[in-house]
């Protein structure tokens, strides 16, 4: 469930690169592991950290979305 949730919020956004950067200062880890682990063909987020992830990711998709309607 949270698998595919978290694929497409990150389908829907159009800045992957602040996203990716975004959460990993979030976690407290390194982006290209970010990209290379969390968001790459498995999406394979540890599951005590998918809750918040999802969170962030919605927020980032509404800021991203208000700001290209405005």
């Amino acid at each position: 469930m949270y698998n595919s949730n978290i694929k497409n919020l990150y389908n829907k956004t159009s800045n992957k690169k602040e996203l990716t950067i975004l959460v990993a200062e979030h976690f407290n880890l390194n982006p290209l592991s970010i990209k290379n682990h969390w968001f790459s063909g498995f999406y394979q987020v540890p599951k005590k950290h998918q809750d918040k992830l999802v969170d962030i990711m919605q927020n980032f998709v509404n800021k991203e979305t208000k700001t290209l309607t405005t």
